[in-house]
């Protein structure tokens, strides 16, 4: 038994989210998953539910403000938008994304930081959108379509993935250029 650090218990709660849903996020199912005891888990957190909030704020720095940050990183809106979309589908991590969102229909605050991470998500495909063509009205509509087609590509059985995945963005990019 090692000593964890808090980013452990948030690898291991994606790992159970991913695999079981929310009702898998038990504190037994944790500290098992990282072989530990409860006391661990209680040097960290509060409860379950400062838990949960913690691991939602960390899905949010990680998964959307860190991805957005790794794509900034780039000079223009059309490498930021590609280094986005490889981003995207090198994360391949649809069952969590699912997992949250299923979660998020049963529970409010859970909601909330859904509803916090769509919005910062599709506000940052509008403004790489923006960039790229500079006609609001386009760059809302198609940032939307890029985004939408992010969630879309996650909630089908099986999620489309990897190459799939890639080419189906590709397409859009085409589509996309073709209409400018």
């Amino acid at each position: 038994m090692g000593r964890k650090i808090k980013s452990d218990w948030f690898a291991a709660g994606f790992e159970l989210l991913g695999e079981q849903g929310e009702a898998g996020l038990t504190i037994d199912a944790l500290t098992s998953c990282l072989g530990v005891t409860k006391g661990s888990f209680y040097h960290h957190f509060k409860n379950r539910t400062a838990y949960s909030v913690a691991l939602l704020d960390y899905w949010e720095q990680e998964m959307t403000q860190g991805i957005i940050d790794q794509a900034n990183v780039e000079v223009t809106p059309k490498e930021r938008m590609d280094r986005l979309t490889r981003l995207t589908v090198d994360a391949d991590n649809p069952q969590l994304e699912v997992a949250i969102r299923a979660w998020a229909l049963r529970d409010p605050v859970v909601r909330e930081f859904q509803e916090k991470v769509d919005k910062k998500r599709m506000a940052y495909c509008v403004l790489l959108c923006d960039g790229l063509t500079k006609n609001k009205a386009e760059a809302k509509m198609w940032g939307e379509l890029v985004f939408t087609v992010f969630v879309g590509a996650q909630q089908t059985i099986p999620a489309l993935r990897g190459k799939r995945l890639a080419k189906l963005y590709g397409e859009l990019q085409r589509l996309y250029e073709a209409a400018m």
